[in-house]
């Protein structure tokens, strides 16, 4: 049974379904049929929007290459994540308990249910770590515990081939206080959708020739991350925090690929007389950050 693809392309189709809807349809198809699409684009001419978006719409991942020498890294990445997978066909079920509302699910596919939302969440290795986040709205009311949302995350056990279930149920304690700071791992989440929108928004800048707004784009979300960075030093809020140094890890990638991009940008402007297209592509797929 296949269970992954891995698509090497330019992202540019010449036959066919052509538009980029079609191909996110066949996409959300494959994640249906368990079907995870990894995308890979080679060189700096490639089409980042319609790979990206098939790896999102299908639970697959997206690597660029600058050529092919660096194949072998991703291929062996691959074949790492597919060889250690110890579940797969994950289903995360939320039913939202009575009175709350939906808004949004954040940088994830799912589809509606009765009361709440299904998100495929493909394949697990040991130790991986996915996340749901969602948008909702409480029912007014005064302090005190309000349930939320009961979960469960169904999946296929490798190990004993067969059907496994967890589940569990979400609640918050109302209070008045309004100064109260957002979970580190939710600002985080939105830290990595606030960095793929400056990533994606610099290339479109860059596309259309506007090099200084791009760099300025950049460099806003390089202050943004240093923000969320410092509220983990020393004497700040968060420095006990037991998830620090995972939060602190991914905020330096989130870093490192912002300034990859800055740099990339500084030598495009070097080089303005010459045409030379996509300088964000060093994403392993910061569009649906982690995957998880």
């Amino acid at each position: 049974r296949v269970d992954r693809m891995i698509v090497l392309s330019d992202g540019r189709a010449n036959h066919g379904v052509r538009d980029l809807v079609g191909l996110a349809r066949i996409a959300e198809e494959a994640r249906e049929a368990e079907v995870a699409i990894t995308t890979v684009g080679l060189g700096f001419d490639y089409n980042e929007k319609t790979l990206a978006q098939l790896a999102s719409a299908s639970n697959g991942s997206h690597h660029f290459v600058p050529d092919a020498s660096a194949l072998d890294t991703v291929f062996a990445a691959e074949a790492a994540a597919a060889s250690a997978s110890v579940a797969a066909e994950c289903m995360a079920h939320v039913k939202l308990a009575e009175g709350v509302e939906l808004l949004e699910v954040v940088d994830r596919a799912h589809r509606q249910t009765d009361g709440g939302v299904a998100v495929p969440l493909g394949a697990f290795s040991p130790g991986e770590r996915k996340t749901v986040l969602l948008r909702v709205r409480l029912p007014a009311g005064g302090e005190g515990n309000e349930g939320v949302a009961s979960l469960e995350l169904r999946y296929r056990d490798l190990g004993m081939d067969g059907e496994g279930m967890v589940a569990g149920a979400l609640a918050v304690s109302i209070v008045s206080d309004t100064d109260g700071a957002l979970d580190p791992l939710v600002d985080l989440r939105l830290q990595r959708r606030r960095t793929a929108a400056a990533l994606k928004e610099a290339s479109r800048l860059f596309e259309g020739g506007r090099l200084e707004a791009a760099r300025r784009v950049l460099e806003d979300n390089a202050r943004d991350i240093d923000r969320a960075r410092h509220s983990f030093e020393p004497g700040m809020p968060r420095e006990r925090d037991p998830r620090r140094t995972d939060i602190l890890g991914d905020l330096a990638t989130q870093s490192r690929d912002t300034q990859a991009s800055l740099d990339n940008l500084r030598q495009a402007e070097q080089l303005r007389g010459q045409r030379r297209r996509g300088f964000v592509l060093d994403n392993q797929m910061m569009m649906n950050p982690y995957f998880d």
